[in-house]
């Protein structure tokens, strides 16, 4: 009895709740009345992963930051668990002021390579700036113990 009328309350709320979806998204017009900032050059989308990051750098350098993201982004399309993209997405986000979603880049960043040194002070930094010196200091700590090119962890 009672699951029965909570399941048929339920579907009747799913479907209302698909009908208005459905009716908002066709009232809205399908083009922006916004002027439109100008496009990046057209670039090849089956490039590799390389390409998309040395792009993402260039335009970055220029301050073109979310064409430099959409770069990133194409990159993340052909390889996914990249954490050298993840980290530069990062950076962006952290250039633009977005802070939170700094941090939440370069943790993905350490997920994929838990050793990347750059990611690990950024997310340093970034947990610093909001407050959080216990995690900060531990991140630096975890940093420094890591070792510099060419060293091993034996000698270091």
């Amino acid at each position: 009895g009672f699951l029965f009328a909570l399941a048929g309350c339920v579907a009747l709320a799913a479907a209302v709740l698909v009908a208005k979806t459905v009716a908002t998204k066709a009232s809205k017009p399908p083009y922006s009345l916004k002027p439109q900032p100008k496009p990046a050059p057209p670039v090849d989308r089956g490039a590799a992963p390389e390409h998309w990051i040395e792009q993402a750098r260039h335009l970055a350098n220029q301050g073109r930051l979310d064409e430099a993201l959409k770069c990133c982004e194409q990159s993340l399309r052909s390889q996914p668990a990249s954490a050298e993209t993840y980290h530069l997405i990062g950076l962006l986000h952290d250039a633009a002021g977005r802070m939170r979603d700094a941090a939440e880049h370069y943790r993905k960043a350490l997920y994929l390579d838990p050793r990347h040194s750059e990611a690990l002070v950024h997310l340093a930094v970034a947990l610093q700036k909001e407050g959080d010196t216990h995690g900060a200091q531990r991140l630096f700590e975890r940093a420094n113990r890591q070792p510099g090119p060419g060293e091993s962890k034996r000698n270091g």
